[in-house]
């Protein structure tokens, strides 16, 4: 059974069981989204643009790195901001389990930041 969800006048359906997951978080990889966006609400209405980071914004994230809180890094064009000391903790972890990761995604608004730089 899917599941529909309307977020900004955008209308998205579950790909697998998800909780916790916003829709309009921006991924750059779909494979890990369990959203998939079906369109706009109303006739006429155009899907919101998600802002991504530009490449270079941040360090890649590397496996051998110490990170400490505050660290922000990215992977692909997602950017993640470490919650606590860690090394070997890939970020993509925060999009599985947000709770134990110690990384989170950055917000629509820190990346509208960013680039406003």
């Amino acid at each position: 059974m899917s599941n529909y969800l309307m977020v900004v006048h955008n209308v998205y359906q579950t790909k697998w069981w998800t909780r916790g997951d916003e829709p309009n978080v921006p991924l750059t990889n779909s494979d890990v989204n369990p959203w998939v966006l079906l369109g706009p609400v109303l006739k006429g209405e155009k899907p919101v643009s998600i802002p991504v980071l530009k490449d270079g914004t941040y360090e890649s994230w590397g496996n051998e790195k110490v990170y400490k809180a505050g660290d922000h890094v990215m992977v692909r064009s997602n950017g993640y901001v470490a919650k606590w000391w860690n090394q070997g903790e890939t970020p993509e972890k925060a999009i599985i389990n947000p709770n134990d990761s110690p990384w989170r995604q950055m917000t629509e608004s820190e990346i509208i930041e960013v680039l406003k730089k």
